[in-house]
């Protein structure tokens, strides 16, 4: 049951972060539309995805294929019953399989939640990308350590820039994080 928009966001980062496309399938309207705004050359996705399946294999199924240990963050909790979410910050932590390289990217989401009987359903997504780090991290220390030290999947932003401020590397993402 999809009863808040809470429920919602944890059920999203459950279906992309753990390859749960049926999760996705579930939560997305039958014509719902995702669209991006990539400001990292170092990721891509297509420019729109229209259709609960069709979003569920991108945002999940061929996500999965190119990245593991996955852990999406929230940096704020909306109000539970909002069906509007706009400027939902994010922090993504994940490997590349193929590259064997740790992902670090930080963006904002748009939600557009409509009603579906008694549920709450995702008409509208907008993921907004804003910067994709790719950090040599071929044992993947770097990963855990953070991923070992953050909430999951809602974090207070404090937290996240006390955690990545010793990275020098990480300075943009603290900064974009602190707007």
């Amino acid at each position: 049951m999809n009863s808040s928009s809470i429920d919602i966001l944890k059920k999203y980062i459950e279906g992309k972060d753990r390859d749960q496309y049926q999760i996705l399938e579930e939560i997305y309207a039958e014509n719902a539309t995702v669209e991006f705004e990539i400001k990292s050359e170092q990721i891509s996705f297509p420019n729109k995805i229209s259709g609960n399946i069709e979003i569920a294999k991108v945002l999940s199924a061929d996500f999965n294929k190119k990245y593991k240990n996955v852990k999406t963050y929230y940096l704020s909790r909306p109000a539970s019953n909002q069906k509007y979410i706009n400027g939902q910050k994010w922090l993504v932590i994940m490997e590349d399989i193929q590259l064997k390289k740790t992902r670090i990217g930080t963006g904002y989401y748009d939600w557009v939640l409509t009603d579906f009987g008694s549920d709450l359903i995702v008409q509208k997504h907008k993921i907004h990308i804003h910067e994709m780090l790719e950090l040599a991290d071929a044992s993947s220390e770097l990963l855990k350590d953070l991923q070992s030290k953050l909430d999951y999947p809602f974090v207070e932003k404090e937290s996240v820039s006390d955690i990545i401020g010793s990275y020098l590397v990480l300075k943009n993402i603290k900064k974009y994080i602190m707007k």
